[in-house]
């Protein structure tokens, strides 16, 4: 039997090939520096002088059914008589002191991103741990790295992960949707290390930072982005209104069944729908109960006269909306709806910041989804910035997270 190109295989230029011993599970490869290459030291490009012999075994990618593939490689590491440097010469496979090629160690990072360590344990011979530490220089090499220079507009939000952190903050560039940072908790003190580590002039540039209304997220970006213009998230925003039009559909419920009077149940979801949205059956059964309770009704109409606001242009005319609405909730004497309008009277200029940039929080709602999705598929993450690299990975999604040998 002749084999052609068994070197080509495994691409580590500059060695030479002695023996290859194949069996069913196991493969063992032995290759020698080739002594005719000159060892050129790294940072006079002088040549070296042969320090000693050095022996190194690493592991490499599957071959056929042998999972397990070991490479002896003998080479020589140099000492620079000029600069007193020394190194020791491997393939470009090969960095450091590790134990593994960075092939194989890409191609678990890859397998992790597809399903648990625990399960890529049972595809390629290494232990979960190792997996996960692979998984994780890999990662590091390729999204350690966060690049600031051209981020203007920010994302904050925070995200409830489980027992190992409860709470987590989470900064995204609102134009890439790049996860620029995750601190643990969501309180004022889980965001300042992000702004307190930003060089000035980058702190300088950044024009909006969009979120919910947390005040302790405001006033850290108030700190040290002063000139920031605060977005509160319109979709929070509504999300406060119709818990503020359920609230006033919860007491009605419980007025009526202290008082015996009649009352039609179910219409929760058919009382926060949009109008438009509401089926003619809906609609029906909507508008008996509004015809029952004239409370429920006026938190309704409420509701839905607020929506208007988001079709303002002109911030005039905007603001000028705002109190028109907050006096028709001062008339209702629907606590739920005057505490809701106190909040927007308060917040105005956070509102109309919505009208002018147009930034929302959905894509750090639906990257909250990936968050779910990334711990589920780890089983849970103890390391933080283990779990910080795996969610960049996610939201960057660059074709470097394949391996060449995948492509």
């Amino acid at each position: 039997m002749k084999i052609e190109g068994i070197s080509k295989l495994f691409g580590f230029a500059g060695f030479i090939i002695d023996k290859i011993t194949f069996s069913p599970e196991t493969v063992h490869i032995s290759m020698h520096r080739d002594g005719r290459l000159r060892l050129a030291c790294p940072d006079c490009n002088r040549s070296m002088t042969a320090h000693k012999n050095v022996t190194r075994t690493v592991h490499d990618l599957p071959i056929g059914t042998a999972l397990c593939v070991e490479i002896t490689i003998k080479t020589k590491q140099g000492q620079c008589r000029h600069c007193g440097h020394s190194k020791t010469f491997l393939p470009d496979q090969v960095v450091g002191k590790a134990t593994a090629t960075k092939r194989l160690k890409q191609y678990a990072s890859y397998l992790c991103g597809l399903m648990p360590a625990t399960d890529v344990a049972t595809i390629i011979p290494y232990s979960d741990d190792t997996i996960r530490r692979w998984d994780k220089e890999v990662l590091e090499e390729q999204f350690g790295k966060v690049d600031l220079s051209t981020v203007k507009h920010i994302l904050i939000d925070e995200k409830s992960i489980g027992r190992w952190y409860n709470y987590i903050t989470l900064v995204l560039d609102a134009e890439t949707g790049e996860l620029l940072y995750m601190g643990k908790g969501k309180s004022a003190d889980s965001l300042k290390p992000f702004f307190e580590k930003m060089p000035e002039d980058i702190r300088r540039q950044i024009l909006t930072a969009c979120m919910d209304r947390t005040a302790a997220y405001k006033s850290v970006v108030e700190k040290f982005c002063p000139q920031a213009k605060i977005i509160y998230d319109k979709f929070h925003i509504v999300k406060n209104l119709n818990e503020a039009v359920d609230e006033v559909r919860r007491d009605e419920t419980r007025k009526a069944e202290a008082e015996n009077k009649p009352f039609i149940k179910g219409e929760r979801y058919n009382i926060l729908r949009n109008s438009e949205n509401l089926k003619p059956e809906q609609r029906v059964s909507l508008q008996s109960l509004l015809d029952l309770n004239e409370n429920i009704n006026a938190a309704y109409m409420l509701k839905e006269a607020f929506r208007h606001f988001w079709d303002y242009r002109h911030f005039g005319y905007a603001k000028r909306f705002l109190s028109w609405w907050l006096g028709l909730a001062l008339e209702s004497e629907l606590r739920p709806m005057i505490r809701f309008g106190m909040g927007i009277n308060r917040d105005w200029q956070e509102l109309l910041n919505v009208l002018q940039f147009g930034f929302t929080n959905a894509a750090m709602e639906r990257f909250n989804g990936t968050v779910a999705k990334v711990i589920a598929r780890g089983h849970g993450y103890k390391d933080q910035r283990y779990l910080f690299l795996k969610l960049r990975q996610q939201a960057i999604k660059n074709t470097i997270t394949t391996p060449a040998i995948l492509r």
